[in-house]
């Protein structure tokens, strides 16, 4: 998954490997799914206070879904 912030210079991609363990890098690179949303709007989709509909969403939506559904998140 792709995150872009809209409100300033920040893009990370998030990777999940065979382990269902989570990486996290910071740049910009093609994924399966982005997000486009500013900064703040992006963590409160990744905690789920908001939904992803509060961001510009390209790409595969069941995986954005599978994601937030992870019970490890919080």
């Amino acid at each position: 998954m792709h995150l872009h912030a809209s409100d300033t210079e920040g893009e990370w991609v998030i990777r999940e490997d065979d382990d269902r363990r989570l990486s996290i890098i910071r740049g910009h690179e093609h994924a399966d799914v982005a997000l486009s949303a500013t900064s703040s709007d992006l963590l409160l989709i990744l905690y789920r206070r908001f939904g992803p509909e509060q961001a510009a969403v390209h790409g595969d939506r069941t995986l954005l879904s599978r994601f937030l559904d992870r019970n490890d998140l919080d």
